[in-house]
């Protein structure tokens, strides 16, 4: 509930205060070091927790299986919904420009800050300290929504052309959202996985800053 609030009070704060390009600036700033906080301190959980590393091994292969599953079922159903009833929106989608951050650059830096978190957590810290580190993580989430938030409300095109598209655009989430559960609930059939856990990773793989959390 808590991560919902801090994203509509961004949203909120952002419409009034009308910040300034240099305070918007700062919120960008803002925005990477809540995200980096996130990141380190979910690798840290890793780290610090002694059972997580004695089965790091099983737990990394079925992690990476149910990845791959859960990627292919966001994309088969996204591709299904598309060829049924998204062609009309490919008027409004924007051709990607040279200027755009190169997603395997962002990839790097989420992998360096998550591989730091996990070797602070083994050699600075203790299993005592994992309570601390679950609310060091949501509040890094939280910050992290809320920063989100106030960029968004400030991005009036965006959401002009969301309008524009219609209720159709809610068909891509959705899509996204239950074909990562379709590959999920398949994975869970020959991985030592339940159904309710390997539902939850599959409703939250789309978001990698809050499935964490979602899952913990």
């Amino acid at each position: 509930m808590e991560l919902l609030v801090a994203l509509l009070a961004g949203l909120i704060a952002g419409y009034l205060l009308r910040l300034s390009d240099e305070w918007m600036n700062r919120l960008n700033g803002l925005i990477f070091a809540s995200l980096a906080l996130l990141i380190m301190s979910l690798g840290a959980q890793i780290g610090a927790d002694p059972e997580v590393l004695a089965n790091l091994g099983s737990l990394g292969l079925q992690a990476f299986l149910l990845t791959l599953l859960s990627i292919g079922g966001s994309v088969l159903v996204v591709w299904l919904l598309e060829r049924r009833w998204l062609k009309r929106l490919q008027a409004g989608r924007e051709v990607a420009g040279s200027n755009e951050e190169n997603p395997f650059q962002l990839a790097l830096w989420i992998g360096g800050l998550l591989l730091l978190g996990v070797v602070t957590g083994y050699f600075l810290l203790k299993p005592l300290h994992l309570p601390l580190l679950g609310q060091v993580t949501t509040a890094a989430l939280c910050l992290f929504l809320f920063a989100v938030g106030m960029d968004l409300a400030r991005q009036s095109h965006i959401w002009r052309q969301l309008m524009g598209m219609g209720w159709l655009i809610g068909l891509i989430p959705l899509g996204v959202l239950l074909g990562g559960m379709l590959g999920a609930l398949v994975g869970s059939i020959f991985l030592d996985i339940t159904v309710p856990v390997a539902l939850a990773t599959g409703a939250s793989s789309g978001f990698y800053s809050y499935a964490g959390v979602f899952m913990a």
